[in-house]
C-alpha cells in the first residue's frame, strides 16, 4: 500500500505542509496558515469536516472545488491543491494576509480614488468569472480579501497601487468563497433565491 500510495501521489497534508497558526473558521471548517515543507511557500489550508455536512452542503462543496479549480485570475483567490480522506477535505489556497474587505472598510475612511481603485479590480474579476460561465451569487465584503504591500518603493511595478491615510499600500483585492456559485450557460435563467440576507438584492428574493 505504501508503494501504491506513492505511485498514485496519495499522501497526508501533514506530510507536505507544516501548520503555523489558526487564522479563522466556522461551523464545519477551520482555516490554518501553513507552509509547504519543500518549497516553503506559505498558504491557507481550509480543513472541512465533511461528515457534518448534509447531502446538499456536500454538493455545494463539490461544486466549489470544481469551480475554483477551473479559474485563474489576479483578483480571485487561487486554489493550489486539495486532499481528501474519509472524514476531511483539505483545500490549500493562496494566503492573503490583509484579511476581509469588511474589516478594512471598518478601519479606514476611503477616498473616491481608492474606491475606484478597488472597484475596478472587482469588476474585472466579475467580468472574468462571468466569461467563464460562473455566477458567484454571494459577493459581499466578507468574501473579498485585501492584499497589502509595504509602502516602500514602487520601482519596477507595473500594476498601480494605492497608499491610504494609514500608509498601507493596497496591492489588490481578491474574491473568495465560491460555496454558492453556479456554472451556467448564456441561455440559462437562474431563479434560485440564495445569498446573504443583508446583501442580497430584493429582485433575487422575489425571483
Amino acid at each position: 500500500m505504501r508503494h501504491l500510495s506513492k505511485h498514485c501521489g496519495l499522501y497526508s497534508p501533514a506530510e507536505v505542509y507544516e501548520q503555523i497558526s489558526r487564522i479563522g473558521g466556522g461551523k464545519f471548517a477551520d482555516v490554518y496558515e501553513s507552509r509547504h515543507k519543500v518549497t516553503r511557500q506559505v498558504c491557507a489550508i481550509k480543513k472541512i469536516n465533511k461528515v457534518k455536512l448534509n447531502p446538499k452542503e456536500r454538493q455545494f462543496l463539490r461544486n466549489e472545488l470544481l469551480i475554483i479549480s477551473m479559474i485563474s485570475h489576479p483578483n480571485v483567490v487561487e486554489m493550489l491543491e486539495y486532499f481528501e480522506t474519509n472524514k476531511w477535505i483539505y483545500i490549500a489556497m493562496e494566503c492573503v494576509r490583509g484579511g476581509e474587505l469588511f474589516h478594512y472598510l471598518d478601519q479606514v475612511n476611503l477616498s473616491e480614488c481608492e474606491i475606484a481603485f478597488l472597484m475596478k479590480q472587482l469588476l474585472e474579476a466579475v467580468e472574468y468569472i462571468h466569461g467563464c460561465g460562473i455566477l458567484h451569487r454571494d459577493l459581499k465584503p466578507e468574501n473579498i480579501l485585501v492584499e497589502f504591500e509595504d509602502a516602500g518603493g514602487n520601482e519596477g511595478r507595473k500594476r498601480p497601487m494605492y497608499v491610504n491615510s494609514n500608509n498601507m499600500r493596497v496591492k489588490r483585492v481578491k474574491i473568495t468563497d465560491f460555496g454558492l456559485s453556479k456554472i451556467v450557460s448564456s441561455k440559462d435563467q437562474v431563479l434560485d433565491s440564495c445569498g446573504t440576507p443583508a446583501y442580497v438584492a430584493p429582485e433575487v428574493l422575489l425571483k
